[in-house]
């Protein structure tokens, strides 16, 4: 049972890497886009720095600005390509997110990058239904025994679907500390 425990969570473990290769591949040019537009813009503030507040130079700054706000227009198009725009708050960033929800080409990106995990549950969910995976003591979950093991298993026991849940929301996390170590 534990062996299958760990089968599961090496599956999962896989397939978010193989999700993480494939989004990383697909976005590469944007993330390549985003890196030349960030240099670019980066010695226009600089200079801009240097005329500011100085009305002498009002026209050489005009023109700076001109162009930052034409890179920053760019710049935001390919973040929120990539999907680094940054959060709004309240009611607008509810509306910010079901907007994100709506958009068909979105869909598409979407369930290209994860239809290998899907895949993956489905084919865990089949092979291991029945299985108690754990069996913990009965007051361990008390009072969401019913909510987490199955009705055919034992009280107190976590099956297949369970622990590819929990398998699902750790490895991420787990992959972005040991990331987030490296760096």
């Amino acid at each position: 049972m534990a062996y299958d425990a760990l089968l599961i969570f090496g599956l999962v473990f896989i397939t978010h890497i193989l999700t993480t290769a494939y989004s990383w591949y697909t976005t590469r040019d944007d993330r390549t886009e985003k890196r030349r537009l960030e240099a670019e813009l980066r010695p226009l503030q600089n200079a801009m720095k240097l005329y500011e507040g100085n009305m002498d130079h009002f026209v050489a700054l005009s023109k700076l600005q001109r162009q930052a706000n034409v890179l920053e227009e760019k710049l935001k198009a390919v973040k929120s390509k990539l999907g680094e725009t940054s959060q709004m708050g309240g009611a607008l960033g509810i509306l910010d997110k079901v907007m994100a929800c709506t958009n068909p080409k979105k869909w598409y990106e979407q369930a290209k990058a994860s239809i290998v995990q899907t895949l993956c549950g489905v084919a865990i969910a089949y092979y291991w239904w029945g299985v108690p995976l754990f069996v913990f003591p009965v007051e361990f979950f008390w009072p969401f025994n019913s909510v987490i093991g199955q009705p055919w298993l034992p009280t107190g026991s976590l099956g297949a679907v369970g622990w590819y849940v929990v398998c699902t929301r750790a490895v991420p996390r787990i992959t972005a500390t040991i990331y987030g170590v490296m760096k």
